[in-house]
């Protein structure tokens, strides 16, 4: 890969093969772009050269992981964005590396990784004119939508280090995801989360995000107290709401939220109580389409030095209450509706598999993303009998 300096000031119309997956503004004056980590685009050509144009509204953020592209049979390879416009060269491997010689098909995948950075694409070409192509999967899409805060994004603690040198690619719903799509499945992942964030809106900027403070790019009253119940919709700063949502309605919602709720010290009452709100608009903002809504409880604080496995559970079981309740009414009053159900986590990890008592370390999303597949194929929702995660990330 070849990141060079660009002029180029002009959106083009980038080829309708290429798939756009998750939240990405593609119609508006500074289309494309994403604002939301676990974005990505994939495509398939017989090339093995490709220009990716980056835009001016690109963000970096310093010494983090940024983007992961894969082209062809390499392995995935982190990249750092550098603010402003680019041009990236991404070249496959040698034919004598990768069989089927220059007129193979190769799978091009660019995710979004970082929480914290945007990515605005101006144009996607081939070095030598060949075509780009639709993704070639069997099956009929599946998309999928994550929503929590960083134990989804695969937030790293910066006092850690590198704890998730992939960040978004490597959390357990980007995993989960891979890994249908590995077993021919077409799922398709949209992620909206954000750490630091809680479910339920305050009324005061108290409630403020270390990590999101020192981002002049995200600075604002708005990132440091406004919810998820309030920013699905809106987005962050006014950007990537709810009218950059995915051109897919997704099948299935995951949500994992709670432990900023709990962290702070809010009401228990009141987070269930907007909990069951939110989970409502959910449902009647996909009026067709929407088949589930799974509540999967937060894996817990670990921090009992004298026993790892001693877990705090997160408003729990208040919110599983909640959960039953309002699944119950809503079989009642809609048989063949959106069904509600909750997750458990109860037992998924332990200390050892985080990196500070509350977030997962690498082989603890590793575990929880095969905790959630086989709960997937519990209920059916795999389409593959038996299918499970095989302990290398796709």
């Amino acid at each position: 890969m070849v990141l060079q300096s660009s002029e180029e000031t002009t959106v083009s119309d980038i080829s309708p093969q290429v798939q756009f997956h998750g939240r990405w503004d593609l119609t508006g004056e500074d289309r494309y772009i994403s604002h939301w980590c676990g974005s990505s685009l994939c495509f398939q050509t017989t090339s093995r050269s490709i220009t990716v144009e980056l835009g001016g509204l690109t963000v970096s953020r310093s010494n983090f992981h940024n983007v992961l592209w894969r082209f062809g049979s390499q392995s995935v390879t982190r990249t750092a964005l550098v603010k402003g416009k680019r041009s990236m060269k991404f070249t496959a491997l040698s034919d004598a590396a990768e069989s089927g010689g220059g007129e193979k098909l190769r799978d091009v995948t660019i995710m979004l990784c970082d929480w914290g950075a945007k990515l605005q694409i101006l144009d996607i070409k081939t070095t030598d004119g060949r075509a780009i192509l639709a993704p070639a999967v069997a099956s009929s899409p599946r998309p999928m939508l994550f929503i929590g805060d960083s134990l989804v994004s695969g937030f790293t603690p910066l006092y850690r280090g590198l704890v998730l040198p992939h960040g978004s690619y490597q959390s357990f719903g980007s995993i989960a995801v891979r890994t249908l799509r590995a077993h021919g499945l077409d799922a398709r992942l949209e992620m909206v989360a954000y750490p630091g964030i809680c479910l339920k809106t305050v009324d005061s900027p108290a409630v403020i995000s270390t990590q999101a403070e020192t981002d002049m790019d995200w600075k604002g009253d708005e990132v440091y107290w406004k919810g998820m119940e309030d920013v699905f919709w809106d987005g962050m700063i006014g950007k990537g709401g709810w009218e950059e949502r995915s051109r897919d309605t997704p099948h299935d919602i995951f949500i994992c939220v709670g432990t900023n709720d709990q962290g702070w010290g809010g009401d228990k009452n009141e987070f269930v109580e907007h909990y069951a709100a939110f989970l409502i608009r959910l449902r009647d903002s996909y009026p067709s389409g929407l088949q589930r809504i799974h509540v999967i409880s937060p894996f817990g604080a670990f921090n009992d030095p004298s026993d790892p496995l001693a877990r705090k559970p997160v408003i729990e079981p208040a919110v599983q209450h909640m959960v039953e309740q309002l699944a119950k009414s809503w079989a009642e009053a809609n048989p063949n509706g959106t069904k509600l159900y909750h997750i458990s986590t109860e037992g998924w990890i332990h200390k050892g598999l985080t990196c500070d008592g509350v977030h997962p370390t690498s082989e603890g999303h590793e575990v929880i993303g095969t905790k959630l597949i086989e709960y997937m194929d519990s209920l059916g929702l795999a389409g593959v009998p038996g299918i499970h995660y095989t302990g290398s990330i796709p």
